[in-house]
């Protein structure tokens, strides 16, 4: 094999082994995003459990205010702006839900990607380094 391509086949080994790190860098980074969208969709959990504890208080306070006097309209105000509040809440930690599933989904669906592709950057490498070994090509540091 001539020299030229002796020293092409060393470079092709060389990029598809920097390609399989910076592929495995990649995916480590989407699994560190998978992580973070998993507290995030804890956080969301958290968030519809407040809202529904809000509904609930709030509920509470407008029974509480029902049988008082002009007083207790003040309270009635307060507890239905409370309501609005918590229904509110309730609705965007849904939307939050919906958005963080779609980004686990998504961060899911791209680890696997990458997965496959540093598999297939591997099996290329395997087939260079079978082929430089079967070939009588110098190694770029063996003298000529």
């Amino acid at each position: 094999m001539p020299e030229h391509a002796a020293a092409g086949l060393h470079g092709a080994i060389g990029a598809m082994n920097t390609l399989r790190v910076q592929i495995q860098d990649a995916a480590k980074r989407i699994k560190r995003l998978g992580e973070s969208a998993q507290q995030m969709g804890e956080l969301a959990v958290l968030a519809a459990d407040l809202a529904e504890q809000a509904q609930v208080l709030a509920l509470n306070v407008a029974i509480q205010a029902a049988p008082a006097n002009a007083s207790g309209q003040g309270l009635a105000t307060v507890a239905g702006e409370a309501q609005r509040l918590a229904v509110r809440s309730a609705d965007a930690a849904r939307l939050v839900a919906g958005l963080v599933q779609a980004l686990q989904s998504d961060t899911h669906d791209a680890a696997a990607s990458m997965e496959r592709a540093t598999q297939g950057v591997v099996a290329g490498a395997r087939l260079l380094d079978r082929l430089a070994a079967s070939s009588p090509v110098p190694s770029p540091t063996e003298p000529t």
